[in-house]
């Protein structure tokens, strides 16, 4: 097994461009403009021989829900369990939340499924969590990406909702 060093920390300009482009290339991940991942803090960040190797962003909701944002390991690490151990990581500093997801990568979905989340269809989510959906797509670069990606992807494959309830 590939050695990870994985911390919490925010990612550098320069992580912060890799990880934009990067995203650009997978069909399973909107994104976040530069400005907003800027702002993020709770970045579980891997890297192998201080080489950026995956992420994954933890934002905080209200004071019992947290979402789980985004799990993206770069390509040339992928299928060496980092993924799932960047996961494990997040699941570990959310122990004590109630955890949202959304996704339609079948990896992460199984990782999901393993730690007993609920998968659920849109309409099965509680309101706020239906208001925090429309409220991320509403931005001018997610519409951009999601008509790009679809064009360029196309990719029809359903988003799952996912939720986990500990309080």
């Amino acid at each position: 097994m590939e050695q990870f060093e994985i911390q919490k920390r925010a990612l550098t300009d320069q992580e912060i461009d890799l990880v934009v482009e990067e995203i650009k290339k997978t069909p399973n991940i909107t994104g976040y403009t530069k400005k907003e991942w800027q702002k993020f803090a709770d970045i579980f960040v891997a890297q192998k021989s201080g080489e950026l190797a995956g992420i994954c962003l933890v934002k905080k909701i209200n004071k019992q829900w947290s979402e789980l944002a985004v799990l993206f390991v770069l390509p040339k690490f992928r299928h060496l369990g980092l993924g799932r151990k960047l996961h494990f990581k997040a699941m570990e500093y959310l122990q004590n939340k109630n955890i949202y997801a959304v996704t339609r990568n079948e990896a992460t979905i199984d990782f999901l499924k393993h730690d007993h989340f609920e998968l659920l269809n849109f309409s099965q989510l509680p309101f706020f969590l239906k208001l925090r959906v429309f409220i991320y797509a509403l931005s001018f670069y997610r519409i951009k990406e999601y008509v790009r990606k679809t064009r360029v992807f196309k990719n029809t494959q359903k988003w799952f909702y996912a939720i986990k309830r500990t309080l």
